[in-house]
This record gives structure tokens, C-alpha cells and sequence, in this order.
């Protein structure tokens, strides 16, 4: 089988998938593959790596002839986590928050209460999105799209997502990166400076889990 290259919103389990490997473990764990992951995570691929992808192992069924066989194949799902902070205030003002999320054939609602609470549902390997509905407002949400917390671009998503206007998601340090940086670092009572460096990237992995 070919290298594969990887390209924007592609994940190790996507690529399994799209290659008919059941499970996105096969490549990961392969030797051929062990430079990929000594720098990088399976979920957190950058477009241009390379994955080599190992030939598919074909398995063959004996069944009788002249009857009906039903044959059942299996799908490993891996596991979306989505976790929320700053919630507790607005939940003391307004009370609980309402979710939905659909993700696959999966369909869930419920409750959040307060920082730090999670939403987990089974994530089929071939998913490139969820849709998250809160008290009535509805986001899309890109699979695979995140990528390493070392580049610009994967604090600037990271920060995003945690409610801070960083402006486009561009891998460039412009002004909207370094104000919504400042607003970053002021609120988890860091060096506020504006500076991406390490310090920062250290409380967006705390805060953020990856």
C-alpha cells in the first residue's frame, strides 16, 4: 500500500476507515509508523504527515449453500469527549444548560451544571462531524480539525473554543491573536504579555486536556 498523506480534517481513525482498516490501532501501532508517532498524537495530525497505510487482511467465510446467512461486522468507535468551563456562573444566574449532540448514528441529551462537566458519545471512525445544539443554538463541530498545541494555529483553535476572540484560525500572530491571547492569560492569572510561548501553552493543555 501507497504512503498516505495526510490532509486537512483527517484524523488516524478517518484515515483507517477510508483505507478499510478496522481499527485505527493497526496503523497507529505499526513499526513502519513509529516516527509518526514519536511527534505526533493520533488524533492531532497535521496536513503533509505521512502514514503508511499496510495492506488490508481479507478474511473468508464458509457458509452452505442454498440458505439465507446473516454475517455481522463489527466497527471499532473510538470516543468523543467534549468538556465545558466558565459555565458555573451562567448556570447560577440561569440555571442548568440544555444539549443535544448527534454524532453518527448517535443521538443524546441532557444537562450541564457546572465547569468541568463532559459530554462523551461513541465516534465512528469515518465521523468528520457533530452537531452540538445548547439551549437552542446549534454549532458544527469539525472532526479531526485540531491540530498540534506547538503550532500557533492549534493554540488560536484551542483558545477559540475556550471563548476567546483570536480572530481566524491562520496560523498568523496578528493583533485579534495577541488581544485575545492577553484575555487568555488575564483570566487563568498567567504573564499577560500577549506571547504565545510556554507558559501559555501549558495552562491551554491544563485547561483544554490536549
Amino acid at each position: 500500500m501507497p504512503n498516505h498523506i495526510v490532509v486537512d480534517g483527517e484524523w488516524i481513525g478517518s484515515i483507517a476507515a477510508a483505507a478499510g482498516v478496522r481499527s485505527w490501532k493497526t496503523l497507529w501501532n505499526h513499526p513502519r509508523n513509529a516516527g509518526l508517532r514519536a511527534r505526533r498524537d493520533p488524533n492531532l495530525l497535521i496536513p503533509g504527515d505521512t502514514v503508511w497505510i499496510p495492506p488490508v487482511d481479507v478474511r473468508g467465510e464458509s457458509t452452505a449453500t442454498a440458505a439465507s446467512h446473516k454475517l455481522v461486522v463489527s466497527t471499532p468507535l473510538n470516543k468523543l469527549v467534549i468538556r465545558f468551563t466558565r459555565i458555573t456562573r451562567y448556570v447560577n444566574f440561569f440555571g442548568p444548560i440544555h444539549y443535544e449532540l448527534a454524532v453518527g448514528s448517535s443521538r443524546q441529551g441532557g444537562e450541564l451544571h457546572t465547569d468541568g462537566d463532559q459530554i462523551e458519545a461513541p465516534l465512528p471512525l469515518n465521523a468528520t462531524e457533530a452537531t452540538l445544539t445548547i439551549n437552542g443554538a446549534t454549532a458544527t463541530l469539525k472532526i479531526g480539525k485540531l491540530q498540534p498545541i506547538a503550532r500557533l494555529s492549534g493554540m488560536q483553535a484551542r483558545m477559540t473554543n475556550l471563548g476567546w476572540d483570536v480572530g481566524a484560525i491562520d496560523n498568523q500572530d496578528g493583533p485579534r491573536t495577541k488581544q485575545g491571547t492577553k484575555g487568555f492569560q488575564a483570566f487563568y492569572t498567567i504573564k499577560v504579555d500577549g506571547v504565545i510561548g510556554g507558559q501559555t501553552r501549558g495552562k491551554a493543555k491544563q485547561v483544554y486536556g490536549c
